[in-house]
């Protein structure tokens, strides 16, 4: 019975996974073999235990969120936000470092291929402990928002691989410290609104999402019409 339970879950969660896959790789032709790219969700599910013990090291020493709007901000951006997309970002940064990576859109893809491995899991835990209600909320909320997080990385990323020994590299630099700060921000952003006690929580909510969703969709459309190529350092 548990076992047909958890297939379900299974199933259910890879759903929006797939959908959001064939979306962001519908952008460009990719030729990158699905080996790779199930070794790169893989990852993302991995990446799911260090930041779980480094959440709870957190909230260990700092077990009760504070009540007014900016502690509680700052709260929420260090014991979530910075850790779970630093947790992905590590792993990501280390394919960016791989000289089969042709294209700046290479990196979208993988951060968020990545970024969905650890929806994944963390969505099929979510579920075991709440019930299959909160998978179907999380598919449509919380999975598609870690895919813009790693959206928003990859991008990032991809400037800053773009740009990468130049001899004025602090383009370099700015873009890969926004690789990780942004989506941590807007990671924060989402967790933190949802944390708030207010009657306007969800049109905020859902407010955020459009504008986010915009940014997003708009920056890897531009980058996807516009896929330089990596200029090769051997």
């Amino acid at each position: 019975m548990l076992l047909d339970y958890l297939k379900i879950v299974i199933v259910v969660s890879l759903i929006p996974v797939i959908m959001i896959s064939l979306y962001i790789s519908s952008k460009v032709d990719s030729d990158k073999p699905f080996a790779f790219i199930f070794h790169l969700f893989l990852k993302g599910i991995l990446s799911c235990i260090p930041a779980c013990i480094l959440e709870m090291i957190f909230s260990y020493y700092y077990p009760t969120a504070p009540k007014d709007l900016i502690n509680l901000f700052i709260y929420t951006f260090l014991s979530v936000g910075i850790i779970e997309e630093f947790c992905k970002w590590v792993n990501v940064v280390k394919e960016a470092n791989d000289y089969t990576i042709d294209r700046i859109y290479d990196l979208v893809i993988y951060a968020v291929t990545v970024s969905l491995g650890f929806a994944f899991f963390e969505n099929i835990t979510y579920t075991l402990r709440f019930g299959i209600t909160t998978e179907i909320i999380r598919d449509f909320l919380s999975v598609p928002g870690h895919a813009m997080f790693g959206a928003f990385m990859g991008y990032y990323l991809g400037m800053a691989k773009y740009h990468q020994g130049e001899r004025h590299y602090i383009r370099f630099i700015i873009y890969g410290i926004f690789s990780l700060l942004i989506p941590a921000l807007f990671h924060t952003t989402f967790d933190f609104i949802l944390s708030v006690e207010s009657n306007y929580v969800t049109i905020i909510f859902f407010v955020f999402l459009i504008i986010a969703y915009r940014i997003i969709i708009h920056k890897i459309n531009s980058m996807a019409s516009n896929n330089r190529r990596i200029r090769k350092r051997y």
